[in-house]
């Protein structure tokens, strides 16, 4: 059986030119590229465990979190709404427990982004605490359009303040309309630190990831969790809990069955008629 998320524990070797080992550093891909790196029902609790075996793994200090292939994620898998309501609600649980996992690490995760990065996968890296990005990124929140149903991984609370709360129509944006943007506008509204070529992607990632493990653990943990509460609040774990519950109901609709359904059979361009049931 293929492994869709890979845990490689410190120290990670880069392969490419040079060849270097780093020492501290470690790395959680999703490996399911010939769907798109969609992250699938049973890859959601692999990839938690993968993100506590980071934090519970003493050599590592910090983590590079990427994707094998040219994309970073088409989103989440869509069949669980096709479920009855506790199938949608676990969906939208299980995902939120995603965003707080990785929030409640005490070690920083540098995310490497490319390609399409939307939906489910997107909200993923907003958990992160930097993101870098190659110059084909394109990302957004296609769910409302697409699916008929919120996005509850975390993404609507992380993105207003990551981008800016200035800026918070360009979330609005994005999520009512199904618009993607690039990688010049996700550096341009803060969203990515910074842009490079596909080829230096995953080196600069791990170069930061590196200089960060070089830093003091403990001072690092402490800024890390101070800064988490300060930027997004105190109870931004819980919230996003209380969220993906409430979003699930709206989730739980006759909208949201058509539209997913009209997607499991490969019928992405007819425009979805939402009837608000």
């Amino acid at each position: 059986m293929v492994e869709k998320i890979i845990y490689e524990k410190a120290p990670v070797r880069y392969l490419g030119e040079p060849e270097k080992e780093y020492e501290h550093v470690a790395m959680i891909l999703i490996s399911n590229p010939k769907k798109f790196n969609i992250i699938e029902g049973d890859m959601i609790d692999p990839l938690m465990t993968a993100f506590k075996d980071f934090n519970n793994d003493k050599k590592a200090r910090a983590c590079v979190y990427s994707s094998v292939g040219e994309n970073q994620g088409a989103g989440a898998s869509i069949s669980e709404l096709l479920g009855n309501s506790e199938q949608i609600r676990e969906h939208y649980q299980h995902g939120a427990g995603l965003a707080q996992t990785i929030l409640a690490l005490n070690k920083p995760v540098v995310a490497a982004m490319s390609g399409m990065t939307y939906g489910g996968s997107l909200e993923i890296t907003a958990a992160c605490d930097v993101r870098l990005c190659d110059k084909t990124l394109s990302w957004g929140l296609p769910e409302e359009n697409v699916a008929g149903c919120p996005a509850g991984w975390g993404g609507l609370e992380l993105l207003p303040r990551i981008i800016g709360l200035d800026r918070t129509s360009i979330v609005a944006h994005t999520s009512f309309t199904g618009q993607y943007f690039n990688a010049q506008q996700a550096k341009e509204w803060g969203f990515v630190h910074a842009v490079y070529e596909p080829k230096d992607l995953m080196k600069e990632a791990l170069e930061l990831a590196e200089k960060m493990a070089c830093a003091a653990p403990l001072a690092v943990a402490a800024s890390r969790e101070t800064m988490i509460q300060s930027f997004y609040g105190n109870n931004i774990i819980e919230k996003i809990a209380e969220n993906a519950n409430k979003l699930s109901r709206a989730a739980d609709s006759e909208d949201t069955k058509m539209a997913c359904k009209m997607f499991a059979e490969n019928d992405y361009k007819t425009k979805r008629k939402f009837e608000g049931k």
